[in-house]
């Protein structure tokens, strides 16, 4: 994490922003801002300086996007469609701080979103899609130039309600990300490493499955590993973890310019440093006053 951020354009992340309603083990309810492209477009810029592509309704704090800009974050793509409500979703938390469930997703704004990519944009070199509806990263990966390395997470819910969206998406990508759950509700696999090996099947060039506290699992055709999860000794919210963790991953890789197996897994390692952070407060806090004090 002493690396010093670039500002060069090569890395696009897109992903949901959103206000989060999380119900903790006991019972207590949380109102923060979050959302996927929150989280790791935060993580991406302890390496480099992301653009970050999204939008919010006009009840997202404004002062929000100031601190994204503050800390880093090129936010020329974030739209801001006043007239309607940003994303939200409502999640259960188990005493198992690895296990989630959803409770309630709104799409809001996400619905009429139609995300159109700047000269800049259209041309990183690396593009994180990470979770949002399908049919927006579509969207955004249809305007891509060039060869992207790209990369794909999502989660449960859109694997029930858009798997064939999904799918189709999937086979376009370089790198799959899921947890170890929704990587078993994908592909009908139970083990995660059968489960990583079954989603290369469905196309992409390298699989990570996230296994939260127990770390994650590489995969790329005649080949697997394992990264750890770095020590926490007293985690407070898991929520964004994932997506810091791709968010950090993804940065990593644009920096080296480099897309093979050696350097995905030291990306991965990277991933986790950034992620072991993000557990450490509630919402991304624990990122922000990592980056302030840089």
């Amino acid at each position: 994490m002493n690396a010093t951020p670039s500002s060069a354009p090569q890395l696009l992340v897109t992903g949901g922003l959103g206000l989060d309603t999380l119900v903790m083990p006991d019972g207590q309810e949380r109102r923060e801002i979050g959302g996927s492209g929150w989280f790791a477009s935060l993580a991406a810029a302890f390496f480099l300086k992301p653009h970050l592509l999204g939008v919010v309704g006009g009840d997202f704090p404004a002062e929000e996007r100031e601190r994204l800009e503050q800390l880093g974050v090129d936010t020329a793509g974030m739209a801001v469609i006043a007239r309607e409500n940003t994303f939200a979703w409502k999640c259960r938390y188990h005493q198992d701080p690895d296990k989630r469930k959803t409770l309630e997703l709104l799409p809001n704004v996400e619905e009429s979103f139609r995300p159109a990519l700047s000269e800049v944009e259209r041309h990183c070199p690396f593009l994180l899609l990470a979770n949002m509806r399908p049919d927006c990263q579509r969207r955004v990966l249809d305007q891509m130039e060039g060869e992207p390395f790209v990369a794909l997470d999502t989660i449960d819910f859109w694997i029930r309600e858009r798997r064939d969206d999904l799918l189709a998406m999937i086979a376009r990508t370089s790198l799959m990300l899921l947890n170890d759950e929704e990587a078993t509700a994908l592909t009908g696999r139970d083990d995660p490493v059968q489960a990583g090996r079954a989603l290369l099947e469905l196309g992409p060039r390298f699989a990570v499955v996230k296994l939260g506290s127990r770390g994650s699992l590489g995969f790329t055709v005649g080949a697997d590993w394992h990264v750890p999860a770095q020590l926490v000794d007293k985690p407070v919210d898991p929520t964004g973890a994932g997506d810091s963790f791709a968010g950090a991953l993804m940065a990593n890789l644009a920096l080296s310019g480099k897309t093979d197996a050696a350097t995905l897994r030291a990306a991965m390692e990277a991933g986790a440093r950034i992620a072991a952070i993000t557990v450490q407060d509630f919402s991304a806090r624990a990122l922000i006053a990592a980056l302030q004090k840089r």
